[in-house]
């Protein structure tokens, strides 16, 4: 089910194609077009890209264009135009929303460049076959992508990836998205790194992109998709790979050309670097964020002391007040924050009406506000000077 979801990414490039992979999260509000997640290193290489489905005996073909996109996250979404011709609407991939745990299955899919080099005839559908992979999460941490100081939970994991598989996804046994695969250690062995689905969801959330989330943990009776989440294909079409939607005569010869080896520009090669400080930023902390249209702005930050001296600061935008900020452990948090005798949701910060408020979500350790215990679920009014402690985390707050 999920393989319907997921879209070969093609890029024009002056000295020949480059390629990645990506999957639809969602549709557009007011209109039929598709939000199509992919990494930012895909995105970067252009500003309108072609996205192949393969069908049995044909590929839909989609133009895209960015909407947003983080360095310091690799991650990016694009807009898939839906015109009608296309005969198909690739359904929506769910993302788990939950603490993603060492040990469980884990599945890639995507386009490796490694398996391409066994594809006989590029201009047939054949070429937009997704290779499936299966592997185990071997942990799951904090860290950074490589050059990069923007922190964001990291899913360790042995189901193999290569050049072409960037911006695919990685997915549980029920089909849910718990990563967007990103990089590979040539020096380890079976040794592949995502972004996980927890920081996936703050970076649409943050960026104003709606998506579909399960938090309960995965029954793999319950199948891949939800079915309220954007259109499910058309099964009935039987076209031949002509007409509308087919790939454009530049994809088939750019394809036709390439040499994958040398110009897919695929997963990169990188080690992740554990954060020092175990705090994880929100979106608008990223100084290469770019974002086409609107965008939430900063109404309150965090300044962060942890026990061990370090410190870091945290950014609560105005659309994350109105649903409500909740400070934890990565993984079951929307901002998080490891170490400090924090609890998984320990408080929540949010607006209520004109009124800024905390609720300690009956956290083992407590919240205390100027100094003060908080009663567990019972919100309190703060303002931007409050001072908050989590555990033995301290917490200063200001205007964004």
């Amino acid at each position: 089910m999920a393989d319907r979801s997921i879209g070969r990414v093609i890029v024009k490039l002056s000295k020949g194609t480059g390629f990645g992979t990506g999957f639809v999260v969602g549709t557009v509000p007011g209109s039929s077009d598709l939000y199509f997640v992919t990494n930012q290193h895909v995105a970067e290489m252009a500003s309108k890209f072609v996205i192949g489905f393969g069908l049995k005996d044909r590929v839909a073909v989609f133009t895209a264009t960015v909407v947003v996109k983080s360095k310091g996250h690799d991650m990016a979404v694009l807009r898939l135009k839906v015109d009608g011709t296309q005969n198909y609407t690739p359904p929506a991939l769910v993302l788990a929303r939950r603490e993603i745990e060492k040990g469980e299955q884990a599945y890639a899919i995507g386009y490796p460049a490694v398996a391409d080099n066994a594809v006989a005839d590029w201009t047939s559908p054949d070429g937009f076959e997704t290779t499936l992979t299966v592997g185990r999460v071997s942990r799951v941490t904090n860290g950074n992508w490589e050059n990069q100081d923007t922190p964001i939970e990291i899913v360790q994991h042995t189901a193999s990836i290569s050049g072409g598989n960037s911006g695919g996804p990685l997915l549980d046994i029920c089909g849910r998205v718990i990563g967007v695969n990103t990089a590979f250690a040539v020096k380890g062995n079976d040794t592949y790194l995502a972004s996980s689905s927890n920081s996936l969801g703050n970076f649409l959330r943050d960026a104003g992109i709606k998506y579909t989330s399960r938090s309960a943990p995965c029954r793999p009776n319950e199948g891949a998709a939800n079915p309220s989440t954007g259109a499910q294909p058309d099964t009935s079409n039987t076209g031949t790979a002509s007409g509308g939607g087919d790939l454009p005569i530049w994809g088939i010869v750019l394809i036709a050309l390439a040499l994958v080896g040398a110009i897919a520009f695929g997963v990169f090669t990188m080690t992740s670097s554990k954060n020092k400080s175990g705090v994880q930023d929100s979106l608008e902390d990223d100084p290469s964020m770019q974002q086409a249209h609107g965008g939430s702005s900063i109404a309150l930050r965090l300044a962060i002391s942890l026990p061990d001296g370090n410190r870091t600061s945290l950014a609560i935008t105005k659309s994350m007040l109105k649903s409500g900020a909740v400070l934890g452990r990565a993984g079951s948090a929307d901002l998080a924050i490891d170490g400090g005798k924090i609890s998984r949701q320990h408080a929540k910060i949010y607006q209520d009406g004109r009124k800024l408020m905390v609720m300690d979500m009956g956290s083992t350790n407590g919240t205390k506000l100027n100094g003060k215990p908080l009663r567990p679920h019972q919100p309190t009014q703060i303002n931007s000077s409050s001072r908050l402690e989590l555990g033995s985390v301290k917490i200063k707050l200001s205007r964004g």
